[in-house]
């Protein structure tokens, strides 16, 4: 339920349209995460699609951050997470308008989750 109340005050989830938006101007120009002019779900989504070498996608997302141990960003890297955040929201995209009402977020959470049960 907190969950819900928390989507609900910050007016849901930004459009896919408009993340895509965001993620194709880092396409275009990486150095924007350097100084913190992307919105948070583009941002979360470069994360986790950030790697460094050949590990795992995500796996130092924290460079993205600038949190606790991260390394200076691959601004080339950071490219090709946009590309591949980019082609993550195409596939995910409906037409439409979303419709993720509180009530579609807690009829879609299991019993276990939401503590009852």
């Amino acid at each position: 339920m907190a969950w819900a109340a928390a989507v609900q005050m910050d007016a849901g989830f930004k459009a896919a349209n408009k993340a895509r938006a965001t993620i194709g101007a880092v396409e275009k120009d990486p150095s924007v995460i350097a100084i913190r002019k992307v919105g948070p779900e583009a941002l979360a989504m470069v994360a986790s699609n950030y790697q460094r070498a050949d590990e795992l996608l995500g796996m130092h997302s924290y460079d993205i951050y600038q949190d606790e141990n991260a390394a200076e960003i691959d601004l080339l890297q950071v490219s090709r997470a946009a590309v591949q955040a980019d082609l993550q929201l195409r596939a995910d995209m409906k037409k439409g308008r979303p419709r993720e009402s509180v009530l579609e977020i807690l009829a879609g959470l299991r019993p276990d989750v939401c503590g009852a049960g």
